[in-house]
């Protein structure tokens, strides 16, 4: 079962329109969170473009008690590969995705352990992860890791937060199938507005490498709803990443939290 947001949720609505949009997120949060799971911890993946709000639903998600959150994981990303190929709709991408599941590469498990390493810098007991014939049993892994962590915090659920990982939705609901996605939206203008800003903030890191053309495809290529799936939408639209705003948004729930290590003021 997956509830699905309304698309026209904060649309052009200013203030009021977001404030909604943050009681709907709430209200999805809660729906997960009494699902009937058939694994001891809920999994959900948020994804969506880059610049597009994924980080605040993440600590939106993450402000309650029972819930495990951590940095980009990218694993998908470097286990499958490709994406250069989704992005470009070259349908040979699927194909090499197969082949990297049957049977993984040399180098697999070394990648693999750089992304745990790299999401779980500020921990300091993340179990060892077993090597793996395949690209499946490296995602089961995956699983088996987040699992055992959020557990050992007394958490029911945990939040896997990596943009690009929509690219490999098929894949993950196929092979995660207890597994629950955020398919996070914004309005194409706010993105590029957005990247620009961040090319210019870290430059030194070239994270958001890339000339306009190339981020209008990959928005365009992101913000589609892929047919036949129900993956609830989150329409982000313009709104304000600056703590203030959040905590005014969220004001009306009075049960919702107002503080997240992850939304941050923007000077």
């Amino acid at each position: 079962m997956s509830e699905v947001l309304p698309h026209g949720c904060g649309k052009d609505a200013g203030s009021n329109g977001n404030a909604t949009y943050f009681l709907e997120i709430h209200r999805l949060t809660g729906i997960f969170m009494t699902m009937t799971a058939s694994s001891p911890v809920r999994k959900i993946f948020v994804v969506g473009c880059p610049r597009s709000g994924t980080t605040v639903i993440q600590a939106l998600l993450a402000e309650r008690p029972d819930v495990l959150s951590f940095g980009e994981t990218n694993y998908m990303l470097r286990l499958l590969g490709h994406f250069d190929r989704w992005l470009q709709d070259d349908r040979s991408a699927a194909k090499k995705w197969r082949r990297r599941l049957r049977l993984a590469r040399g180098k697999t498990h070394g990648d693999m352990r750089r992304c745990l390493d790299n999401a779980f810098k500020a921990y300091d007991d993340v179990p060892g992860l077993r090597r793996k014939l395949s690209g499946r049993g490296y995602i089961r892994e995956f699983c088996r890791i987040l699992d055992a962590m959020a557990l050992e915090r007394g958490c029911s659920c945990w939040v896997e937060k990596t943009p690009d990982h929509l690219a490999y939705l098929d894949v993950l609901e196929k092979e995660v199938p207890e597994a629950h996605f955020l398919h996070v939206l914004r309005k194409g203008e706010d993105v590029m507005a957005s990247v620009l800003d961040g090319q210019l903030r870290y430059s030194r890191h070239n994270v958001f490498a890339g000339s306009l053309p190339y981020w209008v495809r990959r928005w365009r290529s992101m913000s589609g709803s892929p047919a036949g799936r129900d993956t609830p939408f989150c329409p982000m639209n313009a709104c304000s990443r600056r703590r203030s705003a959040c905590v005014s948004f969220c004001r009306p729930c009075p049960d919702l939290p107002s503080r997240s290590p992850l939304i941050r003021e923007q000077g």
